[in-house]
């Protein structure tokens, strides 16, 4: 009993790890932004910064989504958001 839970804790834990900083989330995002779906697109981000509220890029890609969708105040938010956390992305 105590290895299956000792396997099970270890297997949450690399998954947990795989998805550490929201990296493959942000992944799934661009992918599904050049497939030009952008309402899974936003979803995948927002699990990002969901996951790393410290996430430039993430909300780089959100506001670049958000433009294409005309919610100009939404990408604005992002945007700022992005370069508030990272001054490089001016």
């Amino acid at each position: 009993m105590k290895k299956t839970l000792l396997l099970i804790f270890v297997f949450a834990l690399i998954v947990s790890c795989n998805n550490q900083f929201g990296k493959e989330d942000y992944k799934k995002g661009k992918v599904k932004y050049e497939q030009q779906d952008y309402r899974g697109a936003i979803a995948d981000f927002t699990k990002a910064i969901e996951i790393n509220p410290k996430y430039a890029d993430a909300y780089l890609s959100r506001g670049a989504v958000k433009n294409e969708q005309q919610d100009y105040q939404g990408a604005k938010t992002d945007f700022t958001k992005a370069i508030e956390i990272n001054p490089k992305h001016q």
